[in-house]
């Protein structure tokens, strides 16, 4: 965290010399690059209804700041202070919002105190139950969190059972049940992806089923090549498999590919693809096993596929799986996935499997090979990010009704 600093002066310091008096400011503050995903499209929602409104973006995290610090969106990005009483005085100060809008769970005391001080309207979105179970189950804490979440004008949750939690916090905030507006997102990106895909489908034969397997660590391709190892060899040569790695590192690919007998890079095949066309690769290409070494392409990657595995669940938890879901993709991933609203949810709706070993891999490969099967769990991962999509309007028209 050396990239933070103590004093809300220093983290200001390359704040322009601008009076935010006369101007309509709206703040958005987010944890890091995941969270803020949530908030881009009521942020490019408000930017289309009016430019001229300004958005000022803060973050906590290194992570979120680097990625995001150029989003063209934001009229001003910068780390937000720590939360202590005199650097939230002088931020709200400084920024004047007309309205604050936190994403998820990122609450800090000392800055919503000073927003109702200042009788600003703040909303939390996409809001979830917190996965720190001291912040609801041990007395004392659960009253300082019951006494931050009821100093938001009001709280969008992502689901029924977050609104019930938030309900039972008994906090004096109105509650309202909706859904993550990244779905909208994610709609309209796949909508670009399918009109300009990274890869094309043709470059794979009709009977291939192609695997994108997203986000993933050495645990998780370890299990798919294991499990991919034990299929029958006709079967085998069927699944055509397409690794992202979470982090494409000098370490993390020479690792992949050293465990890889037949194989091509993505800025390989991006080349070929500039010299010929899709139907001419598929001879180059077959039996090799699709590596990607770059980052920013995943989501638009899943166009290709046919099925999709999710990395992370066998470390800190499962990484996104509303992306491919809105592909109309069966899915699954690891045993650690309950950090996820929507795993947790695509599960009850049986179009996720959990997958511990690579026996299951191979199980649930025999089990979707089928076009019926496939197809009819696909259909309801797309129904779920479907009937969620739509809510960035409403939120928008609640917040800013003027």
């Amino acid at each position: 965290m050396k990239q933070r600093a103590n004093d809300c002066s220093r983290l200001l310091g390359d704040f322009p010399v601008y009076d935010f008096r006369n101007e309509f400011t709206i703040w958005v503050h987010a944890a890091s690059m995941g969270e803020f995903e949530q908030a881009k499209p009521l942020i490019e929602m408000i930017k289309s209804y009016n430019p001229e409104l300004k958005v000022v973006v803060s973050f906590f995290s290194p992570s979120g700041y680097n990625n995001q610090k150029n989003y063209r969106y934001a009229d001003y990005i910068l780390y937000l202070p720590l939360d202590t009483k005199r650097n939230a005085q002088e931020f709200i100060s400084r920024i004047n919002p007309n309205i604050a809008i936190f994403v998820r769970y990122e609450i800090w005391h000392n800055y919503l105190l000073e927003l109702n001080k200042n009788n600003i309207p703040t909303y939390l979105i996409c809001a979830t139950k917190p996965s720190n179970k001291l912040m609801y189950e041990n007395p004392i804490i659960k009253s300082f969190t019951r006494l931050n979440y009821s100093s938001f004008s009001k709280i969008y949750t992502v689901g029924e059972e977050h609104t019930d939690f938030f309900k039972a916090l008994a906090i004096t905030t109105e509650i309202k049940t909706t859904a993550d507006i990244r779905f909208d997102r994610i709609l309209s990106i796949i909508g670009e992806a399918r009109n300009q895909p990274i890869i094309p489908r043709e470059i794979f034969s009709e009977e291939d089923l192609v695997l994108v397997a997203g986000s993933t660590w050495e645990p998780d391709e370890d299990l798919i090549l294991n499990g991919w190892n034990m299929l029958a060899g006709e079967q085998k040569q069927k699944i055509r498999l397409v690794f992202v790695p979470h982090e494409p590192t000098e370490k993390h690919l020479g690792l992949l590919l050293s465990k890889l007998s037949n194989y091509i890079l993505l800025s390989q095949l991006e080349e070929k693809l500039n010299n010929n066309s899709p139907t001419e690769l598929k001879k180059d290409l077959s039996g090799k096993i699709l590596v990607v070494d770059s980052i920013g392409k995943l989501l638009r990657l899943y166009a290709a596929a046919d099925i999709a595995y999710i990395g992370g669940a066998f470390g800190v938890g499962v990484h996104s799986v509303a992306e491919p879901a809105g592909y109309s993709l069966p899915l699954a991933t690891g045993p650690r996935y309950i950090n996820s609203p929507d795993a947790i949810a695509l599960l009850s709706l049986q179009a996720l499997t959990i997958l511990k070993n690579p026996a299951e891999f191979k199980t649930w490969i025999e089990g979707i090979s089928e076009d019926i099967s496939r197809n009819s769990i696909g259909k309801i991962s797309f129904d779920y990010i479907y009937k969620g999509a739509g809510w960035t309007q409403k939120i928008f028209s609640e917040i800013l009704p003027h």
